[in-house]
């Protein structure tokens, strides 16, 4: 934890008011891999889009060795323009999927059984990013705690001051931004090999440092 970064006296009729910003900040060590999946599909039949499209589908929602969020998927109708007119050329489908795990031999399973599926070339796979982040529940508690770790220290600066100053002092407001500092995540590409096989690049786990910066009023008289 750092000092006050900024510091107001404001002048009381029988005391004075002091405002100031102050860091608190804690180390966690990210814990869950993530990726996000996304197929496209072309043909002329729009029936056949969604063929294509389903078959990847249901075998995301059966797969139950990993976690699945964030599901889309949309069609749409393919157009090109010639001569100041539009020729259509067919459809277009894209399914997305964010899937995660605590366990990376889990994605590399995963992905090995995803991409064994393509056949027809007019589908298209696109190659994940694997990224290491800090799991939402976790990065929840870890702000709590900082938070109550604020509330705590202003108390307890509070009672410091009113010895210090031999005055009495306490903690009139404490004001936490909701824009804390989030980690960014560690990422590596994983790529598929000829025999279908996935070459998934281990990547570092890092400590990563979520910080909040409180603003702290206190009114001493």
């Amino acid at each position: 934890m750092k000092l006050p970064l900024l510091l107001t006296l404001p002048i009381l009729v029988f005391g004075f008011e002091l405002n100031f910003t102050k860091e608190f900040s804690k180390e966690l060590m990210p814990d869950e891999l993530t990726t996000h999946i996304k197929v496209v599909v072309q043909n002329e039949e729009e029936k056949e889009v969604i063929s294509s499209l389903n078959q990847y589908n249901k075998f995301l929602k059966k797969y139950d060795e990993i976690d699945k969020s964030n599901v889309s998927m949309a069609i749409t109708p393919k157009y090109t323009y010639k001569n100041g007119q539009s020729i259509f050329m067919g459809y277009n489908g894209v399914l997305n999927y964010t899937i995660s795990s605590k366990e990376s031999s889990k994605i590399k399973e995963f992905l090995e059984n995803f991409y064994s599926i393509k056949e027809e070339s007019t589908t298209s796979l696109f190659m994940p990013t694997l990224q290491w982040k800090i799991n939402d529940k976790l990065y929840e508690q870890a702000l709590d705690q900082l938070r109550l770790d604020a509330i705590t220290w202003g108390n307890h600066y509070s009672q410091e001051l009113s010895t210090k100053m031999n005055k009495s002092c306490s903690l009139k407001n404490i004001t936490v931004n909701a824009n804390y500092s989030r980690p960014v995540m560690y990422a590596n590409e994983a790529r598929t090999l000829k025999s279908s096989k996935i070459e998934m690049p281990i990547v570092e786990q890092v400590n990563e440092t979520i910080t909040i910066n409180p603003n702290f009023t206190m009114e001493c008289q």
